[in-house]
């Protein structure tokens, strides 16, 4: 592979593209089972330029994380492709603005309310890139970054700006939103914990303890929401993700493959829901794939889980 394209997209890391596609979803598929459906061919339009929207923040991010580390990784990640001279720092920085810029751009095409979204997503990955190598509160924003890309979908779904209050929803609806927001911010949260404490060699005891109850607090919050109501498809749809995840933390593994593995495993904390979803909206007698909506909220978290372990392959998911 050419170099410098190898090093496009090993700055892109464009192994977690998949899951970030995966993530829009999740929030359009959280509408969908609060609304229903009426336009499925308007609903998959929109659905695609959002995660279109939420790719160009992510790779945005991850040049601009690049360019403000630059002379950090030319001590420790030399092999990295700006400190390598593959590429110029205002190469970086243009592009990140770009990207960035776009994000929001494509958002506002589908709804203010996802246009918010998607700037508040901006602004957080600017403290993150800011701080994130002088304090370890700077998981927080960095975790809010991937947990709002489903608020964006869903409040593109949910919200009807033709309305007086079109904020106005349900308590279930906020509450259903707010959930899954918080098991996958647990969740990347955990999972950048666990590298910075796994890559130090007495990290505190609690620290570690911390990172990993959060890994598994999308269990706690997601797979609870979905045991009340749909016991035996929220119990099916935990297991792809302990049988991943357990292992990761079980077996010795190098730092990077193990934080490859978790960031691999965003999809399968999605499927906790989507596999409810899909299969409790499936009418008596019928095939969730006659149903395009639904056949993508069950299908796209395990394609996203395949791509990106296939993409890994390709360039560094870190």
């Amino acid at each position: 592979m050419n170099s410098k394209l190898h090093g496009w997209l090993a700055t892109a890391r464009i192994a977690n593209v998949p899951s970030v596609i995966s993530n829009v979803w999740l929030g359009i598929a959280l509408a969908v089972w609060l609304r229903g459906a009426d336009d499925p061919r308007a609903l998959m339009i929109k659905g695609a330029v959002l995660a279109l929207s939420g790719v160009l923040l992510y790779i945005g991010g991850n040049f601009f994380n690049d360019w403000h580390d630059r002379e950090w990784d030319a001590k420790y990640r030399p092999e990295r492709a700006l400190p390598s001279g593959l590429f110029t720092p205002l190469s970086y920085q243009l592009r990140a603005i770009r990207f960035i810029g776009l994000g929001v751009v494509f958002a506002f095409l589908i709804s203010v309310p996802a246009a918010v979204v998607a700037a508040a997503i901006a602004v957080l990955i600017v403290i993150y890139t800011r701080w994130h190598k002088k304090a370890v509160w700077p998981v927080i924003p960095m975790g809010l970054c991937r947990a709002l890309l489903p608020v964006m979908g869903f409040l593109a779904v949910m919200v009807d700006t033709s309305k007086p209050h079109p904020f106005a929803l349900s308590g279930h609806a906020w509450s259903l939103i707010a959930v899954h927001t918080a098991g996958l911010l647990c969740y990347i949260m955990g999972l950048s914990l666990n590298a910075r404490y796994e890559s130090v060699p007495n990290p505190p005891v609690a620290a570690k303890r911390l990172a990993r109850i959060l890994l598994f607090m999308p269990v706690v919050l997601i797979g609870g929401w979905w045991l009340r109501d749909h016991a035996l498809l929220a119990l099916v749809g935990l297991v792809p993700f302990l049988a991943w995840s357990i292992p990761l933390l079980v077996r010795r593994h190098s730092v990077p493959v193990t934080v490859s593995g978790f960031l691999a495993g965003i999809p399968l904390v999605e499927w906790m829901a989507s596999l409810p979803i899909a299969m409790a909206m499936v009418p008596a007698g019928e095939s969730v794939f006659t149903y395009p909506i639904l056949m993508n909220t069950l299908v796209l978290p395990a394609l996203a889980f395949m791509a990106g372990r296939r993409l890994q392959g390709v360039a560094s998911a870190t």
